[in-house]
């Protein structure tokens, strides 16, 4: 991740349905960015407070 920011670039995928119909295209990207430091995390728990 560089300067707090990471970019997937969009990428068309096809639409199908369940009896393989095509139905047309759809494009997808997703950027995400950093709210903060690893720092200011505070622990929310994990599979040793889970009730599994």
């Amino acid at each position: 991740m560089e300067d707090g920011k990471a970019e997937l670039a969009t990428q068309k995928y096809r639409v199908v349905s369940a009896n393989q119909t095509y139905h047309g295209e759809i494009s997808v990207g997703i950027s995400v960015t950093a709210q903060g430091k690893a720092d200011d995390i505070q622990e929310q728990g994990g599979w040793k407070e889970s009730i599994f």
